[in-house]
């Protein structure tokens, strides 16, 4: 019995672990996307065609991350 609680009490402190680890990468993905689409668009025109979509590529990318970290915040974790 003293064994399936310590292997339960691992099986938690991982989930716990592993869902902060998830948190801050996607927090840090982020804030990244973000700051990056935010100096994209202020780069001049003639960079490339890249330069045009880039930025909105970069927005929708923290957008959908910003999401799960709001979702994941509402639901207490992952």
């Amino acid at each position: 019995m003293k064994m399936k609680n310590n292997i339960a009490e691992n099986e938690d402190v991982q989930k716990a672990n592993t869902s902060v680890e998830i948190y801050r990468r996607l927090n840090r993905s982020s804030r990244l996307s973000f700051a990056l689409g935010l100096h994209v668009h202020n780069l001049s025109m003639s960079d490339s065609m890249l330069t045009l979509c880039i930025g909105d590529i970069l927005s929708y990318l923290h957008d959908d991350i910003a999401f799960v970290l709001r979702e994941t915040k509402k639901g207490g974790g992952l």
